[in-house]
């Protein structure tokens, strides 16, 4: 995913948690069965469309930034998850879904973009 490649370069505290998975690795994640993540054949590093990240330590407005940059540069798809659990990282998921679409898991989530 290109669109990995260029945050990376413009904000290079992300740390990629996630990007293709073969079934195996994603239902062991939890990942749904039409998960973004499933690699297809055939695919390759330009062509995976979806990733997760995250930044240590977390920072609302630089995630904001990356979120922003991310739409710019084709992303469709961004999730938020914002865990409550010790041991959990807050986290950030983007795709090249065919339309926008945002969603989040926690709280805090709710409230991101109205700040």
């Amino acid at each position: 995913m290109m669109i990995v490649e260029l945050l990376s370069l413009e904000f290079p505290q992300i740390k990629w948690t996630s990007g293709s998975r073969c079934k195996k690795h994603n239902r062991a994640v939890g990942g749904s069965e039409n998960s973004g993540h499933l690699a297809k054949h055939g695919d390759t590093a330009d062509k995976t469309v979806a990733a997760d990240g995250t930044v240590d330590p977390w920072d609302d407005w630089l995630v904001r930034r990356i979120v922003w940059r991310a739409i710019r540069s084709g992303a469709r798809g961004i999730g938020l998850y914002y865990y409550l659990r010790k041991g959990k990282k807050d986290s950030f998921h983007i795709d090249r879904k065919p339309r926008i679409q945002f969603w989040t898991r926690g709280l805090r989530g709710l409230l991101y973009f109205f700040k």
